[in-house]
């Protein structure tokens, strides 16, 4: 229980607005999206402007728990990414997106004794992005990473992986509605 509780104050702590004191008349300057990797696979994305055309950005790339058996067969997994990312204007509607993010995860199992795995990463965003108006846009992006996995169990910590990807099946569409 003490894991659900970390992880979802982290989560509060980034959508939450830390800055008080702005106007209620300032122009849009966050966003909010779902980005579509394939049919299977969707992220919710929040994005933050901190200068002009430079944002925050925090992704939640997955969030799932189950109970067959709530002592002996239980888990959890949650994978995260928080970055930064700068807009290159093109046009009036059209940016070029870049960007780099830190990019994290963990599954956490209880089948008869704890087991799980967590990952570690880095990306580059690249991607560009197209307004409809002030408050819609999609984009395109693509986010080439090279992630570690550490599996755990009772008796020991082993590196399992280390990949470096770029594909097809690692760029996603996505539709933000800016606020």
């Amino acid at each position: 229980m003490k894991y659900y509780l970390f992880f979802f104050s982290i989560l509060l702590l980034f959508l939450t607005d830390q800055s008080f004191a702005q106007s209620l008349t300032e122009t849009s300057n966050k966003e909010i999206g779902l980005r579509i990797n394939n049919l299977r696979n969707f992220d919710l994305m929040y994005k933050k402007q901190k200068t002009e055309n430079k944002y925050s950005r925090f992704r939640l790339t997955s969030l799932n728990t189950y109970f067959i058996d709530t002592i002996t067969n239980s888990g959890f997994s949650f994978g995260a990414a928080f970055g930064r990312e700068k807009r290159f204007i093109i046009s009036e509607k059209v940016n070029l997106i870049k960007g780099w993010e830190l990019i994290t995860g963990a599954n956490i199992n209880n089948y008869d004794s704890p087991w799980g795995s967590f990952n570690v990463g880095a990306g580059i965003v690249l991607g560009v992005q197209y307004d409809f108006s002030k408050h819609f846009s999609i984009n395109m992006e693509a986010i080439p990473a090279i992630m570690s996995t550490f599996s755990y169990n009772q008796d020991a910590v082993n590196l399992k992986s280390i990949n470096l990807g770029f594909g097809a099946n690692r760029a996603a569409l996505g539709l933000i509605y800016r606020f």
